[in-house]
């Protein structure tokens, strides 16, 4: 295990990020912008929609596409244009670090550091700032506080025959961030695929998305659920009678590279646009619909990771047994 550190360090306004934040300006660029890009991305509605709002109405003439679902039904879009040999993604950002792994590897990134790169923590910078993530987040416990008197606190508790038929988790079909957790619990001394065995046989039910299991635990259809923190921060800010715990063996660190494709047809635009999302305008944007995004000072969320531990993740094994291993999942639930 590990922990996670958060740096502190005074931003400074860089490279033309002088801007009147108050009045929403978006970061200068040289010349003229034009055309459109296309990004595949699995970023939350809200957020893909405020910054493709913001960036245009600050570029007029230029156009963001965008197709946005889950991970795993964005990679399957992408990896069936690939095979097709017609990409249409000019940018593309999922939370499973594994495929911008093997994206680099096979040479389908073009390298690009946005601008405000010197200022984020080296752990979030990829290949010499060829790709790099924007926001992190961690896994947890989200329990309903109307049916639940003491919080669970560890992945164990989630076992307990208190909870039998009351729990729930989303579906890795559909998000990368479960991905993520199955790959890194299942390696973990003293959890394993014995955790996830326990979870089904316990009545464990597999919805759709993480939001889901917000809704469905907020709603009162089950007691607790694993969760991205930020979508129960979300529902416990607006009132729903929830909370949340990071467990005590260690939370899951997920994160969400974005990066270039090698493919890209307006290349001055998609590097406009990185350099628009690393700015501090767009990454408060981005806090103000839950994330927590890397450049430090922009987050009005009070997540306290530097208390939190974390499982360590090997991304290589994911990349490798990432079919493998969510079919293993899903048969533990019959499906």
């Amino acid at each position: 295990m590990k922990r996670l550190v958060i740096l502190v360090v005074v931003l400074s306004m860089f490279g033309g990020y002088c801007m009147a934040e108050a009045q929403g300006e978006v970061p200068a660029t040289e010349g003229e912008l034009s055309g459109s890009v296309t990004i595949y991305t699995s970023m939350r509605r809200a957020v893909i929609e405020k910054l493709k709002a913001d960036f245009e109405a600050g570029y007029p003439g230029t156009t963001i596409d965008v197709y946005r679902s889950g991970t795993s039904e964005v990679l399957a879009k992408f990896q069936a244009e690939e095979s097709a040999g017609a990409v249409q993604a000019d940018i593309l950002s999922v939370a499973d670090m594994s495929v911008f792994r093997d994206l680099y590897a096979n040479g389908m990134i073009s390298g690009y550091s946005p601008e405000n790169l010197d200022q984020i923590n080296e752990m979030f910078k990829h290949e010499n700032g060829d790709y790099n993530e924007y926001r992190w987040s961690g896994v947890s416990i989200i329990y309903n506080t109307n049916m639940v008197e003491t919080s669970p606190t560890s992945w164990a508790d989630l076992l307990a025959p208190e909870y039998e038929g009351k729990i729930v988790m989303a579906d890795p079909q559909y998000s990368g961030t479960v991905v993520a957790t199955i790959g890194t619990l299942v390696n973990t001394p003293g959890l394993g695929w014995e955790f996830f065995e326990e979870f089904a046989a316990n009545g464990g039910t597999v919805v759709k998305s993480n939001g889901e299991v917000g809704k469905t635990v907020a709603g009162g259809e089950f007691a607790v659920g694993i969760i991205v923190d930020g979508n129960a921060y979300n529902l416990k800010v607006d009132g729903s009678p929830v909370d949340y715990v990071y467990p005590d063996e260690g939370s899951v660190l997920l994160v969400q590279p974005i990066a270039i494709l090698d493919n890209c047809t307006n290349m001055t635009l998609a590097r406009a646009f990185l350099d628009y999302m690393y700015s501090e305008e767009a990454m408060r944007g981005m806090t103000e619909n839950g994330y927590v995004p890397v450049l430090p000072g922009t987050s009005v969320i009070d997540l306290d990771f530097d208390a939190v531990k974390l499982l360590e993740t090997d991304w290589g094994y994911i990349s490798e047994n990432r079919g493998e291993m969510v079919e293993r999942f899903l048969s533990l639930f019959n499906q």
